[in-house]
């Protein structure tokens, strides 16, 4: 099937050369002139270009960077109207949201779950994902007001980025001091089902402490519900989200650079209340970063030293007997360097290599680990490399990473890539082999700390157009994985264990992607499929009689579209739209027999408006207030797993204000 999508492909791009010579043709008179050497030789426009640097950490242009990269810019994120991180992720192509157990909310990709070490979210460089699970619960997280930019590779990121890599990477870069140049103080409420559904206040400044010290402090206090709706679940029970979904959010991020000196610091309390149970989970977090860049000619090497120290999903209120095996305390030490080298103009190397420690112990000091020890230290180092080629019609990207952890067999992982920007249009062809790594507590809960990384393969194909006004582009991924780390309850001991499952997931799929940007008229708009082609782990099949029917919890079709109209300089007025297919969990349908079934979920449709008015009373303040779910559309995030976990509801219709006062 996927040879069809690289087929498709290669005809669009003859068809796309075509076009554009035939539209060169009709104004200048000529068969086929300029003839096509000239136009593949046409370099990008200037203007055009988006630099990332997400993909191999030195600035590149996203058209020609060796992975398929969406890029969400503040501009966007204004735009669209959206007051959480998790409805702004909900928009790229590819990404949908499901629930973990104890009303974690979080994201798939492509059909397959991304939580538990299969993203990488990373704040400004600095790893959020919990050491214990590999987690990052999203939800009332992260404040929108400070976001510069969201750089978010689809597909596989290991060859740089190690083993939480392993479908994807998103890197959320904040708004630094000199970009700030002063201060602001946010404040947003919102209402749905006739009560308070979210209140937020968040402060940043940024600018010069002293003479060439630079500093950026934010602080945000966010709560609220997941939903406030009531529903009844397939076994007939009543339940309120109002009073069983709350969320809070404290953090802290600190930023002082001097010169190519940084120091980054990040705090965090997230609480998030669990719907069917009596407990919260509490992840704390404290980060820790010194960087230093060297410089000499076309050389340059970054020294790091990093510190993590975590509650990481602590549960609150909770049986000791049943919940103490989840609450460990853990800590991360690590020191490296990255760098590149411009060798010729056409040659160019990235690098960088790593140590690192893990430490985890129970939070109760008495408890022991199933290891047999009262804590348990991993070791473990890396190092990767690669070459970039560059010629006139191609760029060769090709390298690797090698990695030894604890026990594990040591891992190589290729990258290879090839691509290259012209004028109006880039292609893109891209290989990687990627790899979770087992958590602590996949390592803890195993049986006899016996478990191996996840592994995935993945090949994507890429055809764009940029232009001044319009980009467009066209996505197809092929995705492997295998020896799937999945939970289960082992009757044996009567505890829970973590162990790889034998099997294969293959999922292959196209992503259509569109920008418009005119004078006062913007248009964004994306269509993303996946279809599952082989699937013999039954853990997250819809069907096991029939793997095409896909994944459990992601729709197989999604379609985004946000259109945003500037009145004048100072009014605008947007409109969102998110549709997705019909979903598929397992949930309880008898509360006496314990039975569960398999629940079709039906196709949802999400509008959104918001009217926004800025620099109002001499550009002191900003103003939106909108609508989400004007359609009062009931949302179920579900549980990705047979398990039969119960489901997550969204927030229904919501009256939103967010007001933003600039000093």
């Amino acid at each position: 099937m996927i040879r069809s999508y690289y087929i498709v492909l290669f005809m669009l791009i003859i068809c796309a050369s075509n076009y554009y010579a035939q539209t060169v043709d009709t104004i200048n008179a000529g068969f086929l002139e300029p003839k096509a050497e000239s136009i593949l030789g046409l370099k990008p426009d200037e203007d055009v270009k988006t630099k990332v640097t997400i993909s191999n950490l030195v600035e590149t242009n996203i058209n020609e960077a060796p992975n398929i990269i969406s890029v969400i810019t503040d501009e966007d994120i204004n735009k669209m109207g959206y007051t959480d991180l998790l409805d702004v992720l909900n928009t790229v192509p590819g990404i949908s949201i499901a629930t973990d157990i104890q009303n974690g909310t979080a994201i798939g990709i492509r059909g397959n779950w991304a939580e538990e070490g299969k993203v990488l979210f990373m704040l400004d460089g600095l790893v959020l994902n919990d050491l214990s699970y590999g987690s990052f619960i999203l939800g009332h997280r992260i404040p929108l007001s400070n976001i510069s930019r969201i750089e978010i590779i689809r597909g596989a990121g290991s060859a740089i980025y190690g083993g939480l890599a392993a479908l994807g990477v998103i890197n959320i870069i904040t708004k630094k001091g000199q970009q700030l140049n002063g201060s602001y103080l946010t404040i947003g409420a919102a209402a749905s089902e006739k009560a308070i559904s979210k209140g937020m206040i968040n402060y940043t400044y940024g600018g010069y402490l002293l003479k060439g010290i630079e500093l950026s402090v934010t602080g945000q206090v966010n709560a609220g519900n997941r939903s406030n709706k009531q529903v009844v679940l397939p076994d007939t029970t009543l339940v309120n989200f109002k009073d069983s979904s709350a969320v809070n959010d404290v953090n802290i991020q600190f930023l002082l650079r001097y010169k190519t000196f940084k120091l980054k610091q990040y705090y965090e309390d997230y609480n998030f209340q669990a719907c069917y149970e009596s407990i919260a989970s509490l992840a704390r977090t404290y980060l820790g970063e010194l960087s230093n860049d060297f410089r000499y000619k076309t050389f340059k090497i970054t020294p790091y030293v990093n510190y993590k120290w975590q509650l990481p999903w602590s549960v609150q209120y909770g049986d000791p007997v049943i919940y103490d095996e989840q609450n460990l305390v853990v800590k991360n030490f690590s020191g490296g360097y990255n760098g590149d080298f411009i060798a010729f103009n056409w040659l160019k190397f990235n690098f960088g290599a790593q140590y690192y420690s893990n430490n985890m112990r129970y939070q109760r000091a008495s408890k022991i680990l199933y290891s047999g020890l009262y804590s348990q230290l991993m070791k473990g180092g890396n190092g990767y490399l690669e070459m970039q080629i560059q010629s006139k019609f191609i760029n060769l990207y090709a390298g690797g990473r090698y990695e030894e952890y604890y026990t594990f067999t040591p891992k190589i992982l290729p990258r290879f890539s090839i691509s290259k920007a012209f004028k109006y249009w880039h292609y893109k062809l891209v290989y990687g082999q990627s790899y979770k790594l087992p958590t602590l507590e996949n390592i803890n809960l195993s049986v006899s700390n016996k478990i191996a990384p996840e592994n995935v393969i993945d090949s994507q194909a890429e055809l764009g157009v940029d232009t001044k006004l319009l980009s467009a582009s066209v996505v197809g991924f092929n995705t492997y994985i295998n020896n799937m780390i999945v939970f289960k309850y082992d009757l044996d001991t009567y505890r829970q264990v973590y162990v790889n499952s034998p099997g294969t997931i293959n999922v292959q799929g196209i992503e259509f992607a569109t920008k418009l940007n005119l004078e006062r008229f913007s248009l964004m708009a994306n269509y993303s499929n996946y279809k599952t082609i082989q699937n013999t782990i039954t853990d997250v099949m819809i069907d096991t009689l029939n793997p095409s029917k896909g994944n459990l919890a992601f729709p197989s079709h999604k379609v985004v579209t946000a259109l945003h109209y500037n009145i004048n300089r100072t009014f605008g007025v947007g409109l969102n739209y998110v549709f997705q297919t019909k979903k598929y969990s397992y949930s309880r349908v008898n509360t006496v027999t314990n039975e569960y079934n398999l629940i079709q979920y039906p196709s949802t449709h999400i509008i959104n408006v918001v009217a926004q008015a800025k620099g109002l009373f001499g550009n002191i303040i900003d103003i939106n207030i909108g609508v989400n779910n004007i359609l009062n559309t009931e949302l179920n995030y579900l549980y990705p797993y047979s398990s039969g976990y119960f489901n997550t509801t969204g927030i229904g219709r919501e009256l939103f204000v967010q007001l933003k006062f600039n000093f």
